[in-house]
């Protein structure tokens, strides 16, 4: 995108909002996590890993007990094939090397969440995007992209656990936009209450138009280059620290 226009300065790609955006998404999450643990059924016994920090898939596997989901060695046997047909970033001529890239990469990815159920044997693979949603077709953008990013896993896990396995992909618009039935079909899959739906939808959007009001607060910041960290708000609070050495 070029520089400044609201899609740049809303991505990560713009070194000095890189910060404020980067957190505008974990925050968004977070902030949907919380709420549907707080509104999951009673009887269910899914368990939620990765809530406190992103974890990569080698982490998990060696730290929060998916193993019992599959081991490791099944998992890289299983979805080696898929991940070898996506292009690296960079040649490696060495075969040994590029093999030893390929699996590097595997394991160094990050989903948003990991839920567990080991009583109903089902695993779900959650990934957020906040996307720019000024311009038609960004869920279906969005969507493709998750969908391709775990492609080797969802092929990974398929193959080598007997367990049924989710990839729940949750898309928020950056100025609010959330597709209900499928905010309501991802909401059913994780086990929360229906009659709840609609109140975390509405906190959801609530949170996707605020985080987006600090990223675009943190660009006009930067822009004026004014120091505002001893300067209040006029709400009362004195000054919000954006991300970097940005307040407003």
């Amino acid at each position: 995108m070029p520089d400044q226009t609201i899609g740049h300065i809303s991505s990560a790609g713009c070194l000095g909002q890189r910060a404020v955006v980067t957190a505008a998404h974990h925050n968004c999450f977070d902030a949907l996590m919380a709420d549907v643990i707080k509104h999951v059924g009673k009887e269910s016994s899914r368990v939620f890993t990765t809530l406190d920090t992103e974890m990569t898939l080698s982490t998990l596997w060696d730290h929060e007990g998916l193993e019992a989901v599959c081991s490791k060695e099944d998992l890289w046997r299983e979805a080696c094939e898929v991940e070898r047909s996506i292009p690296l970033k960079e040649t490696i001529e060495n075969e040994m090397d590029r093999e030893e890239e390929y699996k590097r990469r595997f394991w160094a990815r990050r989903p948003d969440g990991i839920v567990v159920d080991e009583k109903k044997e089902t695993c779900y693979v959650l990934e957020f995007k906040r996307k720019m949603d000024r311009w038609m077709g960004y869920r279906e953008e969005a969507t493709d992209k998750a969908t391709n990013q775990y492609a080797s896993l969802m092929h990974g896990l398929q193959g080598a656990s007997k367990w049924t396995v989710h990839l729940v992909i949750i898309v928020g618009g950056m100025c609010g936009s959330v597709h209900t039935e499928t905010f309501n079909k991802n909401m059913e899959l994780l086990g929360v209450i229906e009659s709840k739906w609609n109140e975390v939808r509405r906190q959801h959007v609530f949170k996707l138009m605020e985080e987006q009001d600090r990223v675009l607060r943190s660009f006009f910041a930067q822009k004026k280059g004014e120091d505002t960290s001893a300067r209040p708000t006029g709400r009362g609070g004195g000054a919000e620290h954006l991300g970097r050495d940005v307040h407003a």
